[in-house]
């Protein structure tokens, strides 16, 4: 695996679910990591299918160390010191909404553009895209199912907050697991996934750390940042 350089001031991008936090926990070597590289002077970022309010209890730690969630799978951008939100998208409609429910979909996960649920109502899910949501993607994550905005992805929604930002000519370092995540890894001028990474990441030739989760985040940030 060959070793990609160090950069004095880098934009750090972080996926959540199956990257930074493993289903119970963040890594305390991910924790330290990132206050180091947040001491140095980094950029980080954090790039989530989720919905910006549910991080403060998955990562509280992390959370104060970023200066923008990328939210929604690209969809909304939320600014953490002050809390200002920026739509990428139109709102969700109420009718589609409305429209799951009906169709028998418990449990709706309801954001500002977004809507997700549990993956075993996929078929319910595809069946409102078509009726229902046609300017809307479905966008499936392991054991999750979501309607996205069309043009929204972690792509789009990095690129938007490095141009919010005034980051875009810093190199980017982007930390991912998933396949949701290709399209971040595409902006990214060091694209590493952790070691439990999806067939898709394997595939596409992701750069893969030897350590799964929040170990495999803490190993990219020693080999890819300047201290």
């Amino acid at each position: 695996m060959s070793h990609l350089g160090h950069h004095p001031r880098m934009v750090v991008a972080l996926d959540v679910d199956g990257t930074l936090y493993d289903g119970t926990e963040v890594a305390d070597a991910a924790v330290a990591a990132l206050r180091d590289a947040h001491r140095d002077g980094h950029v980080l970022l954090i790039v989530t299918g989720r919905r910006s309010d549910t991080l403060a209890d998955v990562v509280p730690a992390v959370l104060p160390l970023c200066t923008m969630v990328v939210a929604e799978e690209g969809g909304v951008l939320v600014d953490v010191a002050t809390g200002a939100t920026t739509l990428l998208a139109p709102p969700i409609d109420e009718v589609v909404v409305a429209a799951l429910t009906s169709g028998g979909v418990t449990d709706l996960d309801v954001g500002r553009v977004a809507v997700g649920a549990d993956r075993r109502f996929e078929t319910a899910m595809r069946t409102v895209h078509r009726t229902h949501a046609p300017n809307h993607e479905v966008v499936v994550n392991k054991g999750s199912v979501a309607l996205v905005p069309q043009g929204c992805d972690k792509g789009t929604g990095l690129r938007a907050a490095l141009e919010l930002l005034g980051c875009s000519t810093l190199p980017v370092l982007a930390i991912g697991d998933a396949a949701n995540d290709l399209p971040m890894f595409a902006v990214a001028t060091f694209p590493v996934a952790v070691a439990n990474a999806d067939a898709d990441v394997v595939a596409a030739g992701i750069t893969l750390m030897e350590a799964p989760f929040g170990a495999g985040v803490a190993e990219a940030l020693r080999r890819f940042l300047v201290p």
